[in-house]
């Protein structure tokens, strides 16, 4: 696979954990007198679960998170620097982003 092949499918890999995150914040930050049974509901609702639990959607995705660094990380050969600087760009958001759900998981 070409370098931007797997830079994509990292993005791509990424990005359902970066809005989940984003969303969760916007709703620490706009609940005022919920109880925890409606803050988890409104949680589980950002991204379809299908009846998943949250910690099985927190635990998706850790693992999809892990699959993209690991994919940016492998991604360096003969690479320029506009890849070069998105591939460390991947990595920083999904280490951060891995640290936030294991954060979440505790």
């Amino acid at each position: 696979m070409k370098t931007k092949s797997r830079l994509i499918i990292g993005a791509l890999l990424l990005a359902p954990g970066v809005y989940a995150i984003i969303r969760w914040s916007m709703i620490d930050a706009d609940r005022k007198n919920q109880n925890q049974d409606e803050i988890i509901t409104r949680y589980k609702n950002v991204l379809y679960t299908g009846g998943l639990s949250f910690t099985m959607l927190v635990l998706i995705l850790l693992v999809l998170a892990m699959t993209g660094v690991l994919i940016a990380a492998y991604s360096k050969t003969k690479a320029s620097n506009t890849q070069s600087g998105l591939r460390i760009f991947l990595m920083i958001v999904g280490i951060t982003q891995i640290a936030m759900l294991l954060f979440s998981v505790l």
